[in-house]
């Protein structure tokens, strides 16, 4: 994947008065122009789970205590009028729900995302769980120390672990390769149905676990 560039804009204040409890407070919320960056905390225990329809994602483990999300969104494919009309709309969302800071992109269907140029970021704490939802799209993830699991549609996914932290790795995609690099070797994914992949590595001594769930793409995990 190229190196992207990280831009972000000044969150503006908070608007006074009553606010639905139903919906995300302002502070949580972030609109999204040509860049927009978000923060929330993640206590100890809690689960960070990030959605998205469509997206070019680097998630990175770091020590820290809470979920930062960077967004860049391009328009090569639109003409500026509807350009505009698409970037009114979008919203950079974190929350919390039963012990989940969950973060995902709100305001259009997936065929509108799908006209844009999506690339995210996300740095979350080493010490909690990662779960990502991805549509369309490519994906790359350096881990921490808990478990991940990735589930995608159609896409590229690479993975990042240190091997002392990950007791198991499974993987499946219903059309692509599954690849384990950094276990006791090279290892390729068993093909069932000759179309589909499958991997599993349980000969860790880690506490994390990693498994990732792919429709249409290759999916490579490297333990470092």
């Amino acid at each position: 994947m190229r190196h992207l560039l990280w831009l972000a804009v000044v969150i503006a204040a908070p608007v006074v008065g009553a606010v639905d409890p139903d919906l995300p407070r302002f502070s949580q919320t972030v609109e999204v122009v040509d860049h927009a960056q978000l923060a929330q905390p993640v206590a100890r225990g809690e689960r960070v789970e990030v959605v998205f329809r469509v997206g070019e994602l680097a998630l990175e483990a770091a020590d820290v205590a809470e979920v930062r999300t960077e967004l860049a969104v391009g328009c090569a494919r639109l003409p500026a009028s509807r350009c505009a009309r698409y970037r009114e709309r979008l919203r950079l969302v974190a929350r919390h729900h039963g012990g989940v800071v969950r973060v995902e992109l709100l305001g259009l269907s997936r065929w509108s995302l799908e006209r844009l140029d999506l690339k995210g970021r996300v740095v979350y704490p080493r010490w909690a769980p990662l779960s990502l939802r991805l549509g369309i799209g490519v994906a790359e993830l350096a881990t921490g120390d808990r478990d991940v699991d990735v589930s995608m549609g159609i896409g590229e996914l690479s993975i990042r672990s240190p091997r002392q932290a990950v007791r198991r790795v499974a993987m499946r995609t219903r059309i692509g390769d599954a690849t384990l690099q950094g276990g006791d070797g090279d290892e390729r994914a068993r093909r069932p149905l000759l179309v589909g992949a499958r991997l599993e590595w349980s000969e860790g001594a880690g506490p994390a676990e990693i498994r990732a769930r792919l429709g249409i793409g290759d999916a490579r995990v490297v333990l470092e």
